[in-house]
């Protein structure tokens, strides 16, 4: 279990949790989720595209394109 956000003061820590491989996931999900020492349990998946790894080739190439990420979309345009 490593803990992803350490130093740092957060409202509740985030946990990462690597499995064995042959680790049926839908059971260790449900497994975690029964404990209830967890609120909120999720897969972390690896991003690919058209079968590949997602890399930085695969981005657009807006120059303002990391700024536009944490834009409130209101609606208005």
């Amino acid at each position: 279990m490593q803990h992803l956000c350490p130093g740092q003061k957060v409202s509740l820590p985030i946990y990462s949790i690597q499995l064995p491989e042959a680790t049926e996931l839908m059971s260790a999900m449900d497994a975690y989720r029964g404990s209830g020492l967890f609120m909120y349990v999720e897969p972390d998946y690896i991003g690919h595209a058209k079968g590949r790894p997602a890399q930085d080739s695969l981005m657009p190439n807006d120059t303002y394109f990391n700024r536009q990420w944490p834009l409130y979309n209101d609606g208005s345009f």
